[in-house]
């Protein structure tokens, strides 16, 4: 009896380990601060981060996290928009950033850092758009923020 009950913390630590890793993975938590959250029904791509109202400075690292369903989009570009989506300019010169499962969906940070030639008018609203490697139509933008110079 006594080492029956030697086991039960043990086997309960497991299961909380456990349960801890399904619950991130599937919720595609990154950190204590940025939260993936996987694309409605139909999509393939969510961005969930950077924010509305967020405000960054150039020279700063904007990490655009976005949620990728890897069966329907299995790699994405990344664009950024100085007036509010009516433009575009590929923020990674074209390439796809791959994703690394092959199936079910994958939260998928892409670290940023804003030139130093970047300028925006002020009170610009800029956006960040990921689409579909291969597809521009499949997409998602983010919600408008700011960079100051």
């Amino acid at each position: 009896m006594k080492n029956r009950l030697f086991f039960i913390p043990i086997i309960v630590i497991f299961i909380i380990s456990v349960l801890t890793f399904i619950v991130c993975d599937k919720n595609g938590s990154t950190g204590p601060s940025l939260e993936c959250s996987n694309p409605d029904a139909g999509a393939a791509i969510k961005v969930n981060n950077p924010e509305e109202g967020e405000t960054f400075n150039v020279g700063e690292k904007i990490d655009i996290l976005y949620s990728i369903d890897v069966v329907k989009a299995p790699g994405a570009v990344a664009f950024i928009s100085k007036d509010n989506g009516k433009t575009w300019e590929n923020i990674i010169d074209g390439n796809s950033i791959p994703t690394t499962k092959d199936k079910g969906y994958e939260c998928i940070i892409y670290s940023w850092i804003i030139p130093s030639d970047f300028v925006t008018e002020p009170n610009s609203n800029i956006r960040i758009k990921v689409t579909k490697y291969g597809d521009p139509m499949e997409k998602s933008v983010s919600d408008a923020f700011t960079i100051e110079p």
